[in-house]
């Protein structure tokens, strides 16, 4: 069954994701990989990769209301019974979190692009650290971590512990310029 069409910005992530291979190549494997999609969005990536590793167990994580409801409706469609999606925004810390979308409903982020942690505005999300999400859902290693989340991707690995990081074998990421100092806008 081909990937079901999502309202927000479909085609071209799915484009990108399925054809572009922004991500990279997914070998084809029969081995029990454990992947965590962090910014899941509409399930794009995690159905392609529980497509191509079919005895994976792909952890996807989309705090955004809108595109969780797209992201269970496409794994229920493509039958990715190996798929564990979670509302959860996943930052540098445990709790309460503020996701402020710049873009209608397809790119939120945890921090303000000057780099500071949003503590009012945007939305309440409910938000887990990359420590506590592999104990609460007893990852020992992760094969692939995935990450496209708007400029927190340097709050959540900077705040990781090195026992935590050293447990991911392969990453890859979009990173976002303007969010923190380490990377800023080119002039």
């Amino acid at each position: 069954m081909p990937f079901q069409g999502p309202k927000l910005d479909g085609p071209l992530v799915v484009k990108e994701t399925c054809l572009d291979h922004v991500y990279g190549e997914i070998p084809d494997s029969e081995v029990p990989w454990t992947v965590i999609d962090i910014g899941a969005g509409i399930g794009d990536f995690a159905i392609f990769v529980a497509r191509k590793l079919p005895k994976a167990s792909v952890f996807a994580f989309e705090p955004l209301q809108d595109s969780f409801e797209l992201l269970k409706e496409n794994i229920a469609q493509n039958r990715a019974e190996n798929i564990k999606p979670s509302p959860l925004a996943v930052g540098g810390w445990s709790g309460p979190m503020h996701l402020f979308s710049e873009r209608e409903g397809v790119q939120a982020t945890t921090v303000r692009k000057t780099g500071t942690v949003l503590s009012e505005g945007g939305i309440q999300v409910q938000g887990t650290s990359l420590d506590e999400l592999f104990q609460e859902n007893k990852i020992s290693r992760c094969d692939l971590l995935k990450v496209d989340c708007e400029g927190a991707e340097f709050d959540i690995l900077l705040n990781a512990s090195p026992a935590t990081l050293h447990r991911i074998d392969r990453i890859r990421l979009e990173y976002h310029n303007g969010y923190t100092p380490f990377l800023t806008p080119r002039s």
